[in-house]
C-alpha cells in the first residue's frame, strides 16, 4: 500500500509524525499519528520507532509532508535536514505544509490540503533572526 510520511519537527520540546494511506495529498486516509516528546538530537530515532510502532519501514513511504517553520531554529533546521535527506536519497516527492495548531487528524487533513510541492532542498522558515550562543 502506498504510504505519506508526514514530518512536524518545528518545536524544540517534540516531533510530530503521521502516515497517510493512499499518497495523502488531502485525500487520503491518515493511519496512524504521534507526538514524540524528544529534542532535536533524537528526531532520527523518534522516526525509526514511529515507523515501527505504525508497521511501516521507510522504504515503502512514497511521498514526504514537511513543516519548514516557523518555529524553534534548531529543531526547523534539524527536522528539515530529516526531510530533506530522507527525501534527496530516496527520490521522494516533497510537499511543505503549514505548522499543526494540534496533534489532530483534523489538523492533519487540513495542513495537506494546504500542501505545496517544493524542489530539493525544502529551507526551514524562520520568523526572526535566530539567535546563536
Amino acid at each position: 500500500m502506498a504510504v505519506s510520511l508526514l514530518i512536524d519537527g518545528h518545536d524544540i520540546r517534540w516531533i510530530f509524525f503521521a502516515i497517510i494511506a493512499e499518497g495523502g495529498g488531502g485525500r487520503g486516509e491518515v493511519k496512524g499519528m504521534q507526538q514524540v516528546f524528544a529534542e532535536p538530537e533524537g528526531f532520527l530515532g523518534a522516526l525509526d520507532g514511529f515507523l515501527n510502532r505504525q508497521g511501516e519501514k521507510l522504504p515503502d513511504v512514497d511521498a514526504l509532508y514537511a513543516v519548514p517553520g516557523p518555529g524553534s531554529f534548531t529543531a526547523c533546521r534539524t527536522s528539515i535536514a530529516l526531510v530533506n535527506g530522507i527525501a534527496w536519497t530516496r527520490s521522494l516527492p516533497l510537499f511543505s505544509i503549514p505548522p499543526l495548531s494540534a496533534p489532530t487528524v483534523e489538523d492533519v487533513r487540513d495542513a495537506l490540503a494546504q500542501a505545496k510541492p517544493v524542489l530539493l532542498p525544502l529551507a526551514p522558515a524562520y520568523d526572526r533572526p535566530p539567535t546563536i550562543t
